[in-house]
């Protein structure tokens, strides 16, 4: 599951009065095109400079920290997303990432690496960088120390295709770039169905293989996206129909397998948690309600259903701001962008920038926030 959010347990929020004094700001019109080039601008700050030796030269940290620096592909993936909304300026840091992700993709040609501890290929570690040097040390391992890990293999690869798809719409530049890592691309698709189960959802990794909502939803996202790839990239319509194929039984998967039952249906957070998903939780339960809807997933009865429901059960979700982890939970904004909710995405904005862009974006927010916000930005600004 997104493993931002996968750290950030029991969440529950501020008060209504905190939402009354939120809701308030919304007579102050953000400045969406500003929010979108200061949010890329910060995720800017976290990337490891090129212009050093080590391997860390152009990886995204999931926060521009001083010293040293966690590269979490899933965290970093998501982050660059918000790059590309800001133009041209930024491509360029984009495939840098790029050029730093094959560089570590297990068992892939253009890294010349083994496959990793399973035995999977076009797999991923999380990595401790130095950025004075760009040398590097896999990040702790909770579970075996001293080994390598990933929080999982299914939704780091997922989102980078969804990545490699958002860059190749916006950039002509990046077409020769893809084609020439065609065969490393593959690999990652490969490895982002290769927990597939026989129900049709994928596990998080070999080792670990509940199937959550979260990751099924990004993995249906990223068959989809590599699927757009072959067909307008690399010019593979026969291949491009096996993984829409591919794709849609997924989407079935989870429109079977992950639905709660009764008049206040929910998406189940996780494949065996379908009698136990209630509103009542926000993490993992009620948030990740927002997947589906803002992928576009749930039909859109159902995402408006699901929608309403939330809003009903966390409403103070817009002040940004909650009274467990402070988690800021951007992808609200972006979930309510996708629904037109301009009235929530500005409440977001204003608050957001009190508590969280005006502090100088303490953490736990991370660069997939920033992308989430400046991504919520963009959209509701070509909906008004």
């Amino acid at each position: 599951m997104p493993h931002q959010s996968r750290a950030r347990c029991s969440v529950v929020f501020a008060s209504a009065a905190l939402l009354a004094s939120s809701l308030s700001y919304a007579a102050d019109a953000p400045n969406y095109a500003q929010i979108v080039q200061d949010e890329a601008y910060w995720i800017s700050l976290s990337q490891i400079p090129t212009n050093v030796s080590g391997p860390g030269r152009g990886g995204l940290a999931w926060y521009p920290d001083q010293g040293h620096r966690r590269l979490n592909p899933y965290i970093a993936n998501r982050g660059a997303k918000g790059l590309l909304l800001a133009g041209a300026y930024y491509y360029p840091m984009v495939r840098a990432y790029a050029d730093w992700y094959f560089r570590h993709l297990n068992g892939g040609a253009s890294s010349g690496l083994p496959a990793d501890y399973a035995g999977l290929s076009g797999t991923i570690y999380d990595w401790d960088v130095d950025v004075a040097t760009g040398s590097e040390t896999y990040a702790p391992n909770p579970q075996q120390p001293g080994l390598p890990w990933y929080d999982s293999s299914d939704a780091y690869a997922a989102t980078f295709l969804t990545l490699l798809r958002k860059w190749a719409e916006v950039d002509a530049t990046s077409r020769a770039y893809l084609l020439a890592n065609a065969g490393d691309i593959q690999l990652v698709a490969s490895a982002a169905i290769a927990t597939q189960h026989v129900d049709g959802l994928t596990g998080a990794k070999p080792d670990y293989p509940a199937e959550f909502l979260m990751d099924n939803v990004e993995v249906e996202q990223g068959l989809q996206d590599y699927a757009w790839l072959l067909q307008n990239v690399f010019a593979d319509g026969a291949r491009a129909a096996v993984w829409e194929s591919k794709k849609d039984a997924l989407r079935d998967a989870i429109q079977t397998n992950m639905r709660t039952a009764g008049p206040k249906s929910m998406y189940c957070w996780a494949g065996d948690q379908c009698g136990a998903t209630t509103w009542s939780r926000f993490y993992s339960d009620s948030v990740s309600q927002a997947w589906p809807i803002q992928a576009r997933v749930a039909p859109a009865s159902t995402a408006n259903a699901l929608w309403s429901a939330f809003n009903a059960s966390w409403p103070d979700w817009v002040t940004s701001v909650n009274a467990t982890d402070a988690a800021p939970w951007a992808i609200l904004a972006y979930t309510a962008a996708t629904l037109g909710d301009k009235a929530r995405v500005d409440a977001y904005m204003n608050g957001s920038q009190a508590h969280w862009v005006g502090a100088g974006r303490p953490w736990p927010w991370t660069i997939a926030d920033s992308a989430d916000r400046a991504g919520a930005a963009s959209l509701v600004s070509t909906k008004h």
